[in-house]
């Protein structure tokens, strides 16, 4: 029972040290995107397929190309950080630009209630 009780613990602490080190090298990679590094997203995304900055910054590099992803991605990324207006914000830009106004004011608010204090947000609820 105790052997059973050990072998338990290290399998958990293997599966968290293997989820720290995922993240901490996604967060490596967005650094590099950051800085200018195209590729880093897809291999931050490689790391952390539900990183919710990864999946924001990737909805912004395919929103051209694919705005059906793009608002997919946008989703997951709010999904997986509900406390980031980011993903709400660029939300309503899409609804505004698709003349779905209710919707678009809708994502504002909520955008702008989440996040008050952040000036980034201020300037695009204004700017709205």
């Amino acid at each position: 029972m105790l052997i059973l009780r050990r072998v338990s613990l290290v399998i958990v602490a293997v599966i968290l040290v293997w989820r720290m080190m995922s993240f901490g090298i996604s967060e490596y990679y967005l650094g590099k995107a950051s800085k200018g590094d195209a590729s880093a997203i897809d291999k931050a995304l490689a790391w952390n397929r539900r990183h919710p900055d990864a999946l924001y910054r990737q909805s912004r590099t395919i929103r051209e190309k694919d705005p059906t992803g793009s608002s997919n991605l946008l989703w997951q990324s709010f999904a997986e950080n509900p406390a980031s207006s980011f993903p709400l914000l660029a939300l309503a830009d899409k609804a505004k630009n698709a003349g779905d106004r209710d919707q678009a004011d809708a994502l504002i608010r909520i955008g702008a209630e989440l996040m008050p204090a952040d000036p980034t947000v201020q300037i695009s609820a204004g700017n709205y």
